[in-house]
């Protein structure tokens, strides 16, 4: 302990050498300096105040913490003690703090430290004791879920769970409790301040009622209601249809699933409506996709409310509707729900852009021990029928369509395999100039070798081959054999070969983007020129043509291929497709080439097409020309070709070639 005493000046009168060792300096130094001189600038009023009033009389001794300057210009921290001694002088008892001062210093930063982080924390950080009263919380709680700090100090923390979630975090209290040391973590719901709902939170709490200085349950609580939002959002966008809100084919098929053993342990049963809209592309092609857009979510919105309660309405993409329906006693109870829906579809959409009628085609399948995926399978081919037999109907699943298709997958694994083994076989009908006789042009027709060795006419194949789209392989095969043909007739037959060759294009085939890199490709290998092909669709492929078919079918003219129109006159809006597209030849459908001489009304429908042609400058075929009769009216009534029984049937390239050669060899003999 340092010792000095000064006079009523505060100057320094004798110091010990304790003093001397604190002060840095020396008694001589010392002696006859004034205390002021070493005491630091913020302290000395505090000092001269304490030293007045201990020369008034008003304290005997004052004591006072303060810092002086030493000798090396550090700041040192003393605790002084001053009294009088006698009426002439003070006596100073003097200990060095410094090290006392600079750990508080430390505390004191530490402190600070640790309430910013505390303050500036996104968790909250919350102590219970061991019967689950709030203690303390730390400033975050407030942000989080509004209350004010520590207002909720004394309570239990079970006044602000979701009673829902009581139960979890009882049991992870409760095993905390009996686990010093250990740590648990839970998610609940804790009710905010404004008393409008709950924020979820992420509890991760350590038992720490052992420790002296906390005696608690210590909870660092996490808002992690963004988080679970976000995954509910996921979760729901995975097992919805995001345009309609609608369930997808996922929720669709998981609560079929369900419905479908609970069937089974009932005498209820489950039944799926599978819906396709009418002529929706229509709209779309017409009045664009955010019209047709609106349309289905307005469609959506009518099959919720027709649908009965606890029925599930899903969408499975485009213009795809599902309807599962449970709780059913037979047929007729689905019939009803599916009169409904039509009936609910028959009020037309208004829209901005101008009403709308719309309506579906309906396939319905019942309950059966198969698969989810089968019964909504066995529904799609009952909406097939359903669209086959004039749409805005439904149409029930039996054992006939079950049949068929079965049938129908066997064709299409037949076709597929047909196209890998080199089945598909090409024969070639002569088309004739009508005024000379002359073979001028031939159509070709695929077949399928069979695996019983025979060839298959298109009937049994091609509309299965339309369906599945493997048409567009099919036909691209087609036009390989085609074109390979003609340049092989034209080395082997010279100016007696055919001039053109005709290819059928199915609709597929004319709205796929490749159809024009085919059609390349073969001319360019087979050495012909694209004029020399033509390519037939029929009449209701460009009804139903939308303008990236019709983009296509521009860019083939321009290319120089020949277009024409099969089928003429059995669709409608006929002249109105003629002007649209750039047709070169319209072929007479054989159904009013059989009526010639036989019906007045063909003949009038077969004048009235071959006139028009004329007028356009068109090339005019007649297909199915099988007598003498129906002949000599087409040659009086102006037609330009023709092709039928009459003449030859479908022919190999073969036979197809001794036909012209027979021609050639009469031609010098006559």
């Amino acid at each position: 302990v340092g010792m000095a005493l000064l006079d009523r000046a505060g100057n320094f009168v004798r110091v010990n050498p304790a003093f001397e060792a604190m002060m840095g300096r020396s008694a001589a130094e010392l002696q006859g300096t004034n205390f002021l001189t070493y005491t630091h600038p913020d302290d000395r009023r505090m000092g001269v105040e304490a030293g007045m009033c201990l020369l008034r009389g008003e304290v005997d001794r004052f004591q006072l913490d303060g810092r002086w300057v030493r000798r090396d210009g550090d700041i040192a921290w003393a605790r002084l003690s001053v009294g009088l001694a006698g009426d002439d002088h003070l006596v100073a008892q003097v200990q060095d703090i410094t090290e006392e001062q600079r750990a508080k210093e430390r505390l004191r930063a530490s402190h600070g430290y640790y309430a910013a982080l505390l303050n500036q924390s996104t968790d909250a950080l919350v102590v219970v004791d061991h019967n689950g009263v709030l203690r303390w919380a730390s400033p975050a709680a407030e942000r989080l879920f509004g209350y004010a700090a520590n207002s909720k100090a004394g309570e239990v923390f079970t006044s602000l769970v979701h009673e829902d979630d009581l139960d979890r975090l009882l049991r992870a209290f409760h095993h905390l409790l009996e686990s010093p040391g250990t740590t648990d973590s839970v998610e609940i719901r804790v009710a905010t301040a404004d008393g409008r709902g709950y924020r979820h939170a992420e509890v991760v709490a350590t038992n720490r009622l052992d420790d002296p200085d906390i005696g608690g349950i210590v909870a660092n609580v996490r808002d992690v209601t963004d988080r679970v939002d976000a995954a509910g959002r996921l979760e729901w966008q995975a097992m919805h249809d995001s345009l309609t809100g609608l369930a997808n084919r996922a929720l669709l098929l998981d609560r079929l699933a369900h419905a479908m053993e609970r069937s089974k342990r009932s005498d209820d049963h489950t039944a799926l409506l599978f819906l396709d809209l009418d002529r929706f592309k229509l709209v779309n092609d017409t009045m664009g996709h955010d019209v047709g857009d609106r349309l289905l979510i307005e469609v959506a919105e009518r099959l919720v409310q027709a649908a009965r309660v606890g029925d599930t309405v899903a969408r499975l993409g485009g213009d795809e509707f599902v309807v599962l329906a449970e709780g059913l006693a037979d047929t007729a109870d689905v019939e009803i729900v599916a009169e409904r829906i039509r009936a609910s579809l028959a009020t037309p959409v208004r829209l901005p852009e101008g009403d709308v009628t719309v309506s579906a085609s309906i396939g319905v399948a019942f309950d059966t021990d198969h698969r989810p995926e089968t019964l909504l399978r066995e529904a799609d081919t009952a909406l097939y029928r359903a669209k086959e037999r004039g749409k805005n109907r439904y149409e029930l699943y039996d054992e006939s369509l079950r049949l068929e298709a079965q049938h129908r997958l066997s064709t299409e694994q037949w076709v597929r395999r047909s196209l890998d083994n080199d089945a598909v076989v090409v024969h070639y009908q002569p088309i004739l100039e009508l005024s000379t006789g002359r073979i001028v042009a031939a159509e070709a027709l695929v077949r399928l070798l069979g695996p019983d060795g025979r060839l298959h006419l298109p009937g049994t194949f091609l509309s299965v081959a339309e369906d599945t789209g493997l048409v567009v392989a099919l036909g691209a095969q087609v036009i390989e054999f085609a074109t390979s043909q003609l340049a092989r007739w034209r080395r082997e037959l010279g100016a007696h070969a055919p001039a053109q060759i005709s290819v059928n294009v199915a609709a597929r085939q004319l709205s796929s983007p490749q159809l024009t890199e085919v059609l390349d490709h073969a001319v360019r290998r087979a050495g012909i020129e694209p004029s020399s092909i033509i390519l037939e669709y029929t009449e209701s492929t460009v009804i139903s043509a939308d303008r990236s078919t019709a983009r296509i079918v521009d860019a083939l003219h321009e290319a120089g291929y020949r277009l024409a129109v099969d089928d003429f006159g059995t669709g409608y809006s006929s002249l109105a497709y003629l002007k649209r597209f750039p047709v070169s030849v319209v072929k007479l459908d054989r159904h009013f080439v059989s009526g010639l001489g036989v019906s007045e009304e063909d003949l009038a429908i077969v004048k009235a097409v071959l006139t028009l042609g004329r007028a356009l400058g068109l090339t005019t075929i007649a297909e199915g020309v099988e007598t003498p009769e129906q002949r000599d009216l087409l040659i009086e009534l102006g037609c330009d070709r023709v092709q039928g029984f009459l003449y030859a049937p479908a022919l190999s390239p073969q036979d197809f070639s001794a036909m012209v050669r027979r021609q050639i060899r009469e031609r010098v003999t006559s």
